[in-house]
């Protein structure tokens, strides 16, 4: 594009103007990247997210940075009504409605997941297969997205929470003899 025949020498200088943009910014996000690879590659937190579907190096960082501690969230719905991924109820007397999702919450966070489960919609057949039943029944997009992050939250909740399954290592069994001394 920098030299392309068809643009006129002012339209020219805007493209190249903004490629020189896009050339700095490529290069910012390639060092935040490797600073971010660099302060996480000792944290067990996010080896243990980045083992989860779905999730890469920019889910884990976000997930690390606004979630920290799963455990301090005591049930898997309090988490993922703090990441913005809980229905709203916009009821009012006899009238009952949805109010798409919660509002209070940290923006960038919910974007992430809901980012992920876009992913997960794509690329893994447990999410795949409720998004189709939810698509069967005649729900639109936004609200599937919504429901799979909803419930890929809860699932990662529990998942996170649950100490680390290490092979305990075997105790010599002693035999009945020693055992009556």
């Amino acid at each position: 594009m920098r030299d392309h025949a068809g643009l006129s020498a002012h339209a020219r200088w805007v493209v190249n103007d903004l490629l020189d943009d896009l050339k700095y910014a490529d290069g910012k996000i390639r060092k935040a990247d490797a600073r971010l690879r660099e302060a996480t590659e000792d944290d067990e937190v996010v080896r243990e997210l980045m083992g989860q579907d779905g999730v890469g190096e920019v889910t884990a960082w976000v997930l690390r940075a606004y979630v920290g501690d799963f455990s301090r969230f005591k049930t898997a719905k309090q988490l993922a009504r703090y990441c913005g991924l809980s229905p709203r109820n916009a009821s009012s007397g006899n009238k009952t409605a949805d109010g798409g999702l919660v509002d209070g919450c940290n923006k960038l966070l919910r974007t992430v997941v809901v980012q992920a489960a876009h992913r997960l919609i794509r690329t893994t057949d447990r999410w795949r297969g409720l998004a189709g039943q939810m698509r069967a029944r005649g729900k639109p997009a936004c609200v599937i997205v919504g429901a799979v992050g909803n419930r890929w939250l809860r699932a990662l909740h529990h998942a996170m929470r649950q100490p680390q399954q290490q092979p305990q290592p075997q105790q010599p069994q002693q035999s009945a003899v020693k055992a009556k001394a």
